[in-house]
């Protein structure tokens, strides 16, 4: 049985022997037009494959065994090393020989593949997987490992999150010491004034996430002595239209949210 050029030959228990064939004495080896030859074969008592122990090529050697369980593949005589093994599927996947393939774990930046494999070296491959990003709607493929803050949220040992702190901004308290002015961060709600000691200035961020909200209180009841002004980081966007909001009431509270634009006072 011959191929020629270009061909592709499908043999139902055929014979490839090199008798059979009309290559004569070729031996085992890929033809320069494309054609790959196996010149010795034998067939598996079912009849149904060819069992090849050995492929030839102009570079190297591959040769094909079988212990039970194991299959191995050795190569010999080549530069270039196997790139890549497409396994069946199956229970008892082919598993490397201990100190031959290093398997590395890795994270990698947020993209659609929530794992993947990767060459990183010699005999050595990393199982990737990417970390979370922020998206407007769901996505399997975007999904990936997260880190919890620890005062705000548990996880438990199945990976289940609960929260521990319904507020999720922080609680802030502010005397006249620290109010000379106090500028807001990001990580403040709720702002607990006692201007007991004397007058107090809050700046609130100019441009925070729209619809950020903030709560200001005189906790002691001290307001109508020493009042609690409110304004912004350089004054420029206002408060229901003003650029100082002032705080003249006893244990008087105020909660504001930013539009985009500017402070609503509700």
């Amino acid at each position: 049985m011959a191929g020629f050029a270009n061909d592709v030959v499908y043999a139902n228990n055929g014979d490839f022997s090199i008798a059979a064939s009309a290559k004569g004495s070729i031996a085992n080896g890929l033809l320069t037009n494309g054609q790959m030859w196996i010149g010795s074969t034998a067939l598996n008592a079912g009849g149904t494959h060819i069992s090849v122990g050995t492929l030839q090529s102009p570079g190297g050697t591959i040769t094909i065994g079988y212990s039970s369980p194991n299959i191995t593949i050795d190569i010999a005589g080549g530069a270039v090393a196997i790139e890549k093994i497409n396994l069946q599927t199956g229970t008892t996947p082919i598993a490397p020989i201990s100190g031959a393939i290093t398997f590395n774990g890795a994270t990698v930046a947020s993209g659609t593949n929530p794992v993947r494999t990767n060459g990183t070296g010699p005999n050595t491959m990393a199982l990737q997987v990417q970390t979370a990003q922020a998206i407007a709607s769901t996505n399997a493929t975007n999904i990936g490992l997260s880190a919890f803050n620890s005062s705000q949220f548990t996880v438990d040992a199945n990976g289940f999150v609960s929260i521990t702190n319904f507020s999720p901004f922080i609680y802030t308290a502010v005397t006249h010491a620290t109010g000379a002015p106090y500028v807001v961060v990001a990580t403040d709600y709720y702002i607990s004034c006692d201007p007991t000691a004397g007058v107090i200035t809050i700046n609130l961020p100019n441009s925070p996430t729209t619809f950020r909200e903030f709560v200001i209180k005189d906790r002691t009841g001290q307001a109508s002595t020493n009042n609690i002004s409110i304004t912004t980081v350089g004054g420029s966007v206002t408060i229901d239209g003003q650029t100082t909001y002032t705080l003249a009431g006893n244990y008087g509270a105020i909660q504001l949210l930013f539009n985009g634009t500017s402070y609503e006072v509700f």
